[in-house]
């Protein structure tokens, strides 16, 4: 798929210290068609100068500069600027590895939508370099997420992927334009991975993510991006009507893990906001659905950790009593473990 063009998009908001890496990294790949689209979100230090230099050296790279409106739009309107078959995402603090496309587009089959490899967590704050793991290796060959739904329950890793450009037209698949980055990959990823009819996915870890000190600090605080990204993805696949049970029990393990992080963040000014969100978020739950799934008795934490601090969910149980057994039996189980 050497002659096939992939368009790169690259959002760009004050990170004038990594941007002359991360598109040195895209510029220097062995796959040689590319588009590369460098989105200025507005930038008040230096990126917008270095993205015009560039722009004159390689005439693969366009540049489009707009006012700050945030992650999401800025991928929007590089998704409208692209004129690939393909396209990727590229966080502008990250870099690649120079195999990275070439992997990726030898990867791809008539039938697939994505195609997505492994990443290299880089914690900046430590030095340390840590490969992702999956809780189980993703099969060999094209499949989908209805019949590998753990692919949902990782980091949503966007960066990681080849899109067909076409499949998210098609499927009117975007980033919500919501200020600032807040987490809007997550519904993206729920979105492109469920909507897919093919993925392959390669096994090596091509991708660096760079984590950073002020990434944590960012989060901090703000309950409002996992409610708010929870509700997102439950809501989805509600219109969509996605009726397997393995898909909604792993984006129940995944929200749940963000209903923790809102506890985490409750002091006594936001607490009673905090637990009417997070009644909120239980109350989309398709519980009868969940209970469904055979990956459930792997999930008796998060399932137990709701029960016990959130009553709304008993009461939601009570119309499967089956599920309510089984929470009773989870939580008498609880004095064991």
């Amino acid at each position: 798929m050497s002659d096939t063009l992939i368009s790169v998009v690259v959002p760009i908001f004050g990170v004038e210290k990594y941007l002359r890496q991360c598109i040195d990294s895209i510029l220097g790949q062995r796959y040689r068609n590319l588009q590369v689209i460098l989105v200025d979100d507005g930038s008040r230090d230096s990126c917008p100068q270095i993205c015009d230099h560039y722009a004159l050296t390689d005439k693969r790279v366009v540049v489009v500069h707009k006012e700050n409106e945030g992650y999401g739009a800025s991928i929007n309107r590089g998704i409208a600027e692209a004129r690939g078959e393909w396209l990727a995402i590229v966080e502008p603090d990250d870099w690649l590895s120079e195999e990275m496309f070439s992997e990726l587009a030898n990867a791809i089959r008539p039938d697939v939508d994505i195609v997505k490899c492994n990443f290299v967590h880089v914690r900046e704050w430590n030095g340390t370099c840590v490969e992702n793991s999956w809780t189980a290796k993703p099969p060999n060959g094209v499949f989908s997420a209805h019949q590998y739904p753990q692919f949902l329950e990782q980091h949503p890793c966007i960066w990681t992927c080849l899109y067909r450009l076409s499949f998210l037209k098609e499927k009117e698949i975007g980033m919500k334009p919501i200020p600032g980055a807040g987490w809007v990959d997550n519904p993206f990823s729920v979105a492109t991975l469920c909507s897919a009819k093919g993925i392959v996915y390669v096994d090596k870890a091509l991708y660096h993510y760079r984590a950073t000190e002020s990434d944590v600090v960012a989060l901090k605080g703000n309950w409002r991006i996992p409610y708010e990204r929870s509700v997102e993805m439950l809501s989805w696949l509600k219109s969509h009507d996605i009726s397997s049970a393995e898909i909604h029990a792993t984006v129940f393990r995944h929200i749940t893990y963000y209903l923790r992080l809102m506890s985490y963040m409750m002091v006594e000014s936001n607490r009673e906001e905090i637990i009417r969100a997070t009644k909120h978020v239980c109350s989309l739950f398709n519980l009868d659905l969940i209970y469904q799934a055979k990956s459930l008795c792997r999930m008796w934490r998060q399932v137990l950790w709701l029960y016990v601090h959130f009553p709304v969910l008993r009461i939601q149980a009570n119309r499967s009593l089956c599920l309510h057994r089984l929470l009773r039996v989870l939580c008498y189980l609880c004095l064991w473990v």
